[in-house]
């Protein structure tokens, strides 16, 4: 069987694998909302464990919201990814703040010796969007400030972040790009420029980076209404689903 929970919308997931044990966090929201839309403003990041990808245990919640009043992620805690070195866990994760309305998005980071109990780095939020590449709050142009989903890797002694961003240039339904920042202790973080360019879509959600036979793939999810015009002026690319 697959995971669902009866009482919960689930949505964006990430992985850990433990020796024998996979370890899936995602995001929940209680369906007593009635509303899916909703889900966004009341998330947690769930956690399951399983030896087989089928049969799932869910175990208690990894991250849920701040409790403080001007915690910077005390509104949301959105998609992120977990990267083991040196003997801990680290979870890079997206957060925005209540007072903000969730309006801006910021990447903080949390630290496991067990995959079980998550501490907040004191730190936080340890990567922000950078102007000199990336689109900042502008309610005329986009209605949020995108800068979430980090996707954290391991490449050649450094650590880097893939990130969901928008060029601060283009159109509004042209600025996607894949954010980048790295680092060498995953703590301190150097936001670069991003690694794609812009002009097919208003974001790309959700990055995963894969290398098979010798070659690298990225991955992302795009919504059907988020194409740019360029895009959709081609004849085999549909407008609706």
């Amino acid at each position: 069987m697959t995971l669902r929970l009866s009482e919960h919308w689930v949505w964006d997931f990430w992985f850990a694998q433990e020796g024998s044990d996979y370890h899936i966090f995602y995001l929940k929201a209680t369906r007593a909302l009635g509303n899916p839309e909703l889900r966004h403003w009341h998330t947690s990041i769930g956690h399951a464990v399983s030896v087989d990808l089928t049969r799932w245990e869910i175990l208690p919640d990894a991250l849920a919201p701040s409790n403080g009043e001007g915690a910077w992620d005390n509104y949301t805690t959105w998609t992120g990814s977990v990267l083991q070195n040196a003997g801990a866990w680290y979870m890079l994760y997206t957060g925005t703040n209540r007072t903000e309305k969730g309006l801006v998005q910021r990447i903080g980071l949390a630290i496991s010796d067990d995959l079980m109990n998550w501490q907040r780095y004191p730190g936080n939020p340890i990567i922000i969007a950078d102007p000199q590449w990336y689109e900042i709050l502008d309610q005329n142009t986009w209605h949020d400030q995108a800068w979430r989903d980090p996707f954290v890797f391991e490449h050649q002694g450094e650590f880097h972040a893939y990130i969901t961003a928008r060029s601060n240039s283009g159109g509004k339904y042209s600025r996607g790009v894949i954010g980048h920042a790295r680092s060498s202790d995953l703590f301190r973080w150097e936001v670069c420029a991003p690694v794609t360019d812009p002009g097919e879509f208003a974001y790309l959600e959700v990055p995963q980076l894969v290398e098979m036979d010798g070659r690298w793939y990225l991955l992302f999810s795009v919504g059907h209404d988020k194409y740019a015009e360029s895009r959709l002026a081609r004849p085999a690319v549909a407008r609706t689903p």
